[in-house]
């Protein structure tokens, strides 16, 4: 079932060496760096308690499979989800945060369904849409104004670990869940 990892992985490997454009690498070079950040601050600070990739057959952990996403797939698909953002256009630019959010949640959908990817704790694929309709348009605005959107993210990050504070506090607990062998 692991295969859907390698395939994610190669797909946007291939995807952002045929569409990246990497000439203007440095100019997405922070962007990039404030997706890794932010997935690894969520994989320390909840302790991969909301979802976790898991690895049924080779039973590699979920924290690894996170690392290995956060600095292979992540920063492929941010350098040609910002390369390709339309320049004008309210609706092109609706339109192609759209496109991405959907991407990136029927390729969840579909590691959900192999059973590959596990939702824990409340934390569902209603939730998966909301947390990508607000990353793809701030990866766009922290590209464009890193001070805006350091202090929103700031906010929003705020906002979604009130709405799961207990999965933050049970890191520091002893109470033990299914989801612990694959962390």
């Amino acid at each position: 079932m692991e295969i859907i990892y390698a395939f994610g992985i190669l797909m946007w490997l291939f995807i952002a060496l045929k569409w990246g454009k990497w000439s203007v690498f440095k100019e997405n070079l922070f962007a990039v760096f404030i997706v890794i950040i932010g997935d690894l601050l969520y994989n320390v600070l909840t302790n991969n308690k909301l979802w976790v990739m898991v690895s049924p057959t080779f039973h590699i952990r979920s924290d690894v499979l996170g690392i290995i996403v956060s600095f292979l797939c992540f920063p492929c698909s941010t350098v040609v989800f910002l390369t390709h953002y339309p320049e004008n256009g309210f609706l092109k630019q609706v339109g192609y945060n759209i496109f991405w959010v959907a991407l990136y949640t029927s390729h969840e959908w579909i590691a959900y369904e192999l059973g590959v990817f596990w939702y824990a704790n409340g934390w569902n694929i209603g939730w998966s849409i909301l947390l990508n309709s607000i990353a793809f348009p701030f990866i766009r605005l922290h590209q464009k104004n890193q001070w805006y959107h350091s202090l929103f993210l700031s906010f929003v990050h705020c906002f979604l670990q009130l709405c799961f504070m207990y999965h933050f506090l049970s890191k520091f607990t002893k109470n033990k869940n299914a989801f612990t062998e694959y962390s």
